[in-house]
């Protein structure tokens, strides 16, 4: 009895033995890398599963998946050993088409991509994933009813370094991610507001009419178009989701934001003829915010907003040829700090350059400041006041610095 268990248990280790030997093969390739082909049914009964090793230490190098018919149905490589290039694994249909690739990054997490090169939410994308493991359908048949063999795996795979020839080269453009630190030049269309007003006070409340009628003929609107050119630079970072979130800095210089004004003399009654001059000038801006968008692709449509520093530079005069001489000038220049919202779009031209266009309002408040006069007038106070907002239309072109770009 005892002989017969030994037999048995012999006759049925060897058997399994044969089995295994049977549906696990290894080879060596052109590039003397371990090629090791085995069954799997993860594509249906009768497929194989095939990896490549390096030839020294095993290391993997990449991964394949055949239906039964040898058409290929998944690959997957294990990125660079420095971590630049993240894992990638790509799904083919049954006719050998690409349907989606997922780069395992470390940094974003797993970032599903079309046929295309667009992103795919992941639900939908692990949705096609399962969907390509469950189809199988029937082999071609070539003429005279042969069914086509199973590609072997070409040498080409397998660079003689031992590492895929994929790790050595950049991603596709088509898989593009915003996320990393940009920098760029930008120009354009500016439109400028600026709102003069006047406050007397002291012995001028002893001249009604006088001072009514010069804080009337003082109040002035500055509306100039001018051009500014300048640079921007900051970091976006993109979810899975392709939820875009950044901070930026951006600077422009003005050219032609400049005016001036001269009422000419105007009656003011008993009290004799005036004249208030007025003059304008502001000469850039400095944004600094933070930026919220959506990704489609290579277009990202944003909104922003945050802090705004602008310089404005502004004059007033009032004097009179009959009330005593009367001489005033009021003159003050400051870097104002305010506010700023703005849309735009951005396209990504290659990995690395993009255009974008953006709209942006800004508002740097109310400068109030004194105005001086002679010693026979000290009595007469007076206060100028000046608004600034301006309108911005600009055309920009920035440079990506991250590797994430390219994937």
């Amino acid at each position: 009895m005892k002989t017969f268990l030994v037999l048995s248990t012999c006759l049925f280790v060897t058997a399994v033995a044969t089995m295994v030997s049977a549906q696990t093969t290894q080879t060596t390739n052109a590039s003397g890398n371990v090629v090791t082909t085995e069954s799997s049914d993860k594509y249906g009964s009768g497929g194989t599963h095939q990896t490549v090793s390096d030839k020294t230490n095993y290391r993997l190098i990449a991964e394949f998946y055949y239906d039964k018919c040898g058409r290929k149905r998944e690959s997957v490589y294990p990125g660079s050993s420095d971590g630049k290039i993240p894992p990638q694994t790509s799904y083919f249909d049954e006719e050998g088409r690409l349907e989606l690739k997922v780069l395992h990054s470390k940094m974003m997490g797993d970032v599903y991509i079309d046929s295309k090169g667009d992103k795919m939410d992941p639900a939908q994308g692990k949705a096609v994933i399962e969907k390509l493991e469950k189809t199988s359908s029937p082999c071609p048949e070539k003429p005279g009813g042969q069914v086509k063999a199973k590609p072997e795996t070409p040498p080409s795979l397998v660079a003689p370094s031992g590492t895929s020839p994929f790790l050595g080269q950049p991603f596709s453009p088509s898989t593009f991610s915003w996320t990393g630190p940009y920098m760029g030049i930008q120009f354009g269309y500016t439109r400028s507001s600026s709102d003069y007003n006047l406050k007397l006070g002291g012995l001028w409340n002893d001249f009604p009419d006088t001072r009514n009628e010069i804080q009337f003929q003082g109040m002035r609107e500055f509306d100039e178009n001018g051009f500014g050119l300048g640079g921007c630079a900051g970091y976006n970072y993109e979810f899975n989701n392709r939820f875009v979130i950044g901070a930026g800095v951006a600077g422009r210089k003005f050219w032609g934001l400049d005016a001036m004004h001269n009422t000419g003399d105007f009656s003011t009654g008993n009290t004799g003829d005036f004249d208030v001059w007025s003059k304008f000038r502001t000469t850039g801006i400095v944004t600094f915010g933070p930026k919220v968008g959506h990704a489609c692709g290579r277009f990202l449509p944003y909104v922003s907003g945050g802090l705004a520093f602008g310089e404005l530079d502004t004059a007033q005069k009032i004097f009179s040829s009959n009330f005593g001489g009367f001489r005033e000038m009021g003159k003050a220049s400051e870097n104002r700090l305010g506010w700023t919202l703005g849309t735009g779009l951005q396209y990504a031209v290659t990995n690395n350059w993009s255009l974008r266009m953006e709209y942006s309002y800004s508002d740097l408040g109310t400068f109030k400041y004194a105005g001086k006069s002679s010693d026979t007038f000290h009595d007469f106070t007076t206060w100028h006041m000046a608004t600034l907002t301006e309108h911005g239309g600009n055309f920009g072109i920035v440079y990506n610095f991250s590797q994430f770009g390219q994937r």
